[in-house]
């Protein structure tokens, strides 16, 4: 399990991208589109049960925000390990 301090150091190293993707995220939804464009872009995504079928990894997001933070560490850092391993 990662400490807080870990934690903390984790997030603020990432801060950067975090914020490169909030912008991307921003022109993303800016973006106008007509309903039967955005009904067909919705009716072809996968569902959760179809995600989760195929996914490595699934977090389940029903805590605090503080716990979120630390399932994600968590796995950045269980993820980081595995590469490390696999490059040796």
């Amino acid at each position: 399990m990662v400490g807080q301090a870990e934690a903390k150091a984790i997030r603020a190293k990432n801060k950067k991208a975090f914020k490169q993707y909030k912008a991307y995220q921003g022109q993303f939804y800016t973006a106008k589109i007509d309903k039967e464009s955005f009904d067909r872009i919705m009716a072809s995504q996968a569902s959760n049960q179809e995600r989760a079928a195929v996914a490595n990894t699934v977090i389940v997001n029903e805590s605090s925000l503080d716990q979120l933070h630390q399932e994600i560490d968590n796995l950045h850092l269980n993820l980081c390990a595995l590469a490390a391993e696999k490059s040796q």
